[in-house]
């Protein structure tokens, strides 16, 4: 499929629907991906759907419009040769002598 090479993303699950009215059948596809990427450019999923509507009709699916729905999972991969680096935390210690003040304001009374 298009979808790694367009988009870098993997294929987890696809449904197609076709819709067929009086005038014009609709194919809809419903893609679930998943992408280490934070963002797909909308540019990368029309490019996506032109190529995939482009190879159904040299299959020989016929319909008037492609209607592509695609929803992004995103993944941390983890190199299983590389383990992980410690991250710095920041640490609150409190003593004895800390004191926590609320400053805040009352709320007003019911008639």
């Amino acid at each position: 499929m298009q979808l790694d090479i367009v988009t870098g993303a993997s294929l987890d699950d696809l449904a197609i629907e076709f819709e067929g009215g009086r005038s014009e059948t609709v194919l809809n596809l419903d893609i679930t991906a998943r992408s280490s990427r934070t963002l797909i450019p909308y540019a990368e999923v029309v490019t996506l759907q032109d190529q995939i509507g482009s190879m159904l009709e040299e299959e020989g699916v016929h319909f008037d419009k492609l209607a592509l729905n695609l929803v992004v999972i995103r993944v941390t991969q983890l190199d299983p040769g590389v383990p992980p680096t410690a991250t710095p935390t920041s640490v609150i210690i409190l003593t004895p002598t800390a004191v926590a003040t609320v400053i805040g304001t009352p709320f007003p009374s019911e008639p």
